[in-house]
């Protein structure tokens, strides 16, 4: 379907006809058109489906300016219409970087969407609408590309998300909160010192978690998908801590998380109730070194 902004420069049939049509059997005429005039009989001729002469004005118009938007989108329209749509894709991300405005961003990247879409490009599809979304020109405009997403999402088997956190903590390295400790030597009750990187170490810490995740199977009773996941977190000691144990770096602390997974859920009995379950191996470093690898079953 053509998009707003093709509607928003339509013309009768009449100017159509007016402007292409010869003016009779016996005489040969020349009709000159204006600039405001090509775009529209352009526009029109793509709507009636005479995509030669669309797709012929809209290259006259680009060869006079590269840069001419709305003959582009006309250009789009035509190979989406033929079902080139790779074309059409190709030329609607190349005008969104010729861009100047939000209203074009908008329409360029709804089309691109829209084309990688119907490409089955499902991750491609979902990064234009959230182009899109940024550049919309209106709530409801804004919310019509939440929806186009999540019908996307649904459909993409494909999914990729990423979080990130910094926060302030008060004990990084999970130390004591006392300065000293009581030992027994002898039977004899002894208290001493800790040292400084035993005790509690304030600071900041820097989190990235990510997860990719594959539909291998998706029927009406059951869905199993292929993930790999990883997290991890990184510190800076705060002056304090720096004090406390003056050799002592945030990396010392950090510690990184994968694992891979695999995972089915089956739809059981009549009330919708769902029976998950899945295994995963995976390996934990700390401080930069391999810690300790883990298996985990999973039953829900």
């Amino acid at each position: 379907m053509p998009t707003p902004i093709i509607r928003s420069l339509s013309v009768s049939l009449t100017l159509l006809w007016l402007a292409l049509a010869p003016a009779g059997p016996a005489s040969a005429q020349t009709t000159i058109l204006t600039l405001q005039e090509t775009h529209e009989t352009a526009v029109s001729a793509f709507e009636v489906g005479a995509f030669a002469w669309a797709e012929a004005l809209a290259r006259a118009l680009l060869r006079r300016d590269p840069r001419d938007l709305a003959a582009q989108i006309v250009m789009i329209e035509v190979a989406s219409a033929c079902g080139d749509h790779e074309a059409a894709a190709s030329m609607a991300s190349y005008g969104y970087g010729i861009a100047e405005t939000d209203g074009a961003r908008f329409t360029l990247a709804r089309l691109a969407a829209r084309e990688h879409a119907m490409l089955d490009h499902g991750t491609r599809a979902q990064l234009w609408l959230r182009r899109a979304r940024e550049t919309s020109p209106t709530d409801g405009a804004a919310r019509e590309v939440a929806e186009d997403y999540a019908f996307i999402r649904a459909r993409n088997p494909l999914s990729f998300s990423v979080n990130g956190r910094v926060a302030p903590r008060s004990n990084i390295n999970n130390g004591s909160s006392q300065s000293t400790q009581e030992v027994l030597i002898f039977g004899i009750p002894v208290t001493l010192p800790l040292s400084g990187d035993a005790q509690a170490l304030s600071g900041t810490a820097c989190s990235l978690g990510s997860e990719l995740a594959y539909r291998l199977d998706d029927r009406g009773d059951r869905r199993t998908t292929l993930s790999l996941a990883a997290f991890g977190e990184n510190y800076r000691l705060s002056d304090e801590a720096k004090a406390l144990a003056p050799t002592a770096v945030g990396s010392d602390f950090a510690y990184v998380n994968a694992e891979l997974a695999l995972r089915q859920e089956r739809r059981i009995g009549r009330d919708g109730a769902v029976l998950g379950y899945g295994a995963s191996l995976g390996t934990t470093w700390s401080g930069g070194t391999a810690y300790y690898d883990f298996t985990r079953l999973s039953l829900s």
